[in-house]
């Protein structure tokens, strides 16, 4: 799909779909699952690309197939890379699939197998006073997240 789709002003009065399913799927493919770009080829909005994405499964299931196909394309170009000792690409290649070996820039912690540390909360020692100081900055925490 090359050309630009017409815009439908009368869209969103009418409520009627503009695009087919194959043509949002050939957008997608165009523009290698970037839905902004799919947008553009379709001149139409982004909001509307995933409303079709999100309303109709055969979209659906070609948006995920387009991604893991230039997730799969991306990769290997890398490998590419790779193969000819790129020292950034080597870099990525280490930070992101070496983890489990130490290549990190930073620190995780965590229990055993991966798992949380488990975080307990001893209050028997507090004062009566202390104890609603702690429950006020709780309640004003809480409100304070969206």
């Amino acid at each position: 799909m090359s050309t630009h789709a017409e815009p439908d002003p009368d869209h969103h009065r009418t409520g009627q779909r503009k695009f087919t399913p194959d043509e949002m799927i050939a957008a997608l493919r165009q523009a290698r699952g970037i839905k902004a770009a799919a947008a553009r080829i379709l001149n139409c909005s982004r909001n509307t690309v995933d409303k079709y994405i999100a309303e109709n499964p055969d979209v659906m299931s070609a948006a995920r197939e387009v991604d893991q196909e230039t997730l799969d394309d991306v990769e290997g170009k890398l490998l590419k890379l790779l193969d000819k000792e790129d020292p950034k690409a080597i870099f990525f290649y280490l930070r992101h699939k070496g983890k489990s070996r130490g290549y990190t820039t930073g620190q995780e912690i965590s229990g055993p197998e991966g798992e949380p540390i488990p975080v307990t909360h001893d209050f028997s020692n507090f004062t009566n006073e202390e104890l609603e100081t702690y429950h006020e900055l709780h309640r004003k925490a809480e409100k304070s997240v969206p």
